[in-house]
């Protein structure tokens, strides 16, 4: 019985979070699939790619946090 317990905790946390990198992934891939098909994107030894990565990972941030929330909110045992 404890094993199945152990197992089921550990599938649980991987798929909470392969749900949180997805939802920053589309965050962040977005900009960039943005910024490469408008042909906006920098060289990446410009200063002005590394500022527009960090307005990617604010992007994915943003689209990651309403995910964590949610499963904050519906988790079943305290971690």
């Amino acid at each position: 019985m404890r094993r199945q317990s152990i197992r089921r905790s550990v599938l649980a946390a991987v798929g909470v979070a392969a749900l949180t990198v997805l939802a920053f992934d589309l965050g962040m891939g977005g900009w960039m699939l943005l910024l490469y098909y408008t042909e906006t994107m920098p060289p990446a030894t410009d200063a002005a790619f590394w500022m527009l990565m960090q307005i990617g990972i604010v992007l994915g941030v943003v689209t990651g946090y309403p995910v964590v929330r949610r499963l904050q909110r519906h988790r079943s045992t305290p971690a």
